[in-house]
């Protein structure tokens, strides 16, 4: 059958009127009997990507991290397919994407998390040293970072991008389209959570600041602008007044 498919069109349409003059030509006109009954039945919908997806429905499961952020934020609906296609809308490198991604699921490594398996001296927050430092804790809750947050929506509004608050949603898992500027807002958000999360890793745990944000920034649209140049697309400008 596999031979059979692989004959260009017009053989195999020829091979339909094939009439058996032997005894071996009865198991070719069997064989193209048979693919034609396949095909009739299948109407050419079973193609491997169809049957792995239908298969895999069965038995695939939400992950761990997606049923904690949904008990975390039980008063407002999360639409998961939309929250995973997000970070590769707006960003175009893959560690980018990849940050993300593991805090989706909850696999971006905190002290909490390196304290148990012996790799830091103490659960507590690196910038704070109050509370264990969770992703939670990290990205919300510090006052550290919550100071970070405030200087960036105030940094947002003198860019004329219109952002009146960051919710613990969108801080985590990103903005949805209730504001005109949402492509570039959750761009500059996973921007700012790298920011914030390198400055954790830095040696000397510096604390956020939107200056050191700014010159990340601008080093990544210089050299988004020198790809999309390279590749003869349409430069996208972060709009005038970038620079604090």
């Amino acid at each position: 059958m596999r031979v059979i498919d692989a004959l260009p069109v017009q053989w195999q349409n020829s091979l339909m009127s094939f009439e058996p003059r032997h005894k071996k030509d009865f198991v070719l006109n069997d064989l193209i009997q048979l693919r034609v009954r396949k095909q009739d039945v299948l109407l050419s919908k079973a193609v491997s990507k169809t049957i792995y997806v239908e298969v895999r429905r069965k038995f695939e499961k939400a992950p761990t991290a997606q049923a904690r952020f949904t008990d975390q934020f039980f008063n407002s609906p999360l639409d998961w397919k939309a929250i995973y296609k997000l970070p590769f809308k707006v960003a175009m490198d893959t560690k980018t994407c990849e940050f993300q991604y593991k805090i989706l699921n909850k696999c971006l490594p905190t002290n909490s998390f390196l304290y148990k398996v012996g790799l830091k001296p103490s659960p507590l927050c690196t910038f704070c040293d109050e509370e264990s430092e969770t992703l939670k804790h990290l990205f919300i809750y510090c006052h550290v970072t919550e100071k970070f947050w405030l200087d960036f929506i105030s940094w947002c509004n003198k860019l004329n991008i219109s952002l009146d608050e960051l919710t613990d949603i969108d801080k985590l898992l990103g903005i949805w389209e209730r504001n005109e500027d949402f492509l570039l807002l959750n761009h500059l958000l996973l921007i700012a959570k790298q920011h914030i999360y390198d400055c954790r890793n830095n040696y000397k745990s510096t604390c956020p600041s939107l200056r050191v944000f700014n010159s990340k920034l601008n080093y990544i649209y210089q050299t988004e602008s020198m790809v999309m140049k390279s590749n003869n697309k349409e430069q996208i400008l972060i709009p005038n007044g970038g620079n604090m």
